[in-house]
């Protein structure tokens, strides 16, 4: 069975290792970071099939990435997901159309104990309202799997 990897520890990693990067490896309390770490992670009310959100706001003309890793365990043979979307969309019914949603690449075949990367590209319109867009990407294959994505667009553009 294929599963999402997501990664949001990293925001709390990178605020221990900037602040490790202001003391000397033998001042840095390396438990105390990872015990920030994980305690960072338990706290969020996500589950493995998202919401996954884009990293940065993007500005209506410009596009968005969510970048996502998929591994199989090491049961049964090789896996082919098929990815398609459709659609964003604003809790007050704004939308970003499925064509400007590109997953590249759009199939992958997973192999048992390995990992395949996916990215979820979108094209703000320029004429994309403030707001916070959400959506579902479903891969098609021997288990079918739906996970949401969000992206958050700014008046900027």
């Amino acid at each position: 069975m294929p599963y999402f990897e997501r990664k949001p520890w990293q925001d709390a990693a990178d605020t221990a290792l900037s602040t490790a990067s202001r003391k000397t490896p033998e001042d840095f309390d390396f438990a105390t970071a990872a015990r920030s770490v994980l305690s960072n992670e338990a706290s969020r009310k996500q589950g493995d099939r998202g919401p996954f959100r884009c990293r940065t706001v993007v500005s209506p003309g410009h596009q968005g990435v969510i970048v996502l890793s998929i591994a199989a365990n090491g049961a049964g043979g090789p896996m082919t997901l098929s990815f398609s979307s459709d659609g964003l969309r604003t809790q007050s019914g704004r939308e970003i159309l499925s064509r400007n949603i590109k997953i590249i690449p759009n199939q992958v075949i997973v192999e048992p104990d390995a990992r395949q990367v996916v990215e979820v590209r979108v094209d703000i319109p320029d004429q994309a309202k403030p707001g916070i867009y959400l959506g579902n990407v479903v891969g098609d294959g021997p288990e079918p799997m739906k996970f949401a994505v969000e992206f958050e667009v700014n008046s900027i553009a």
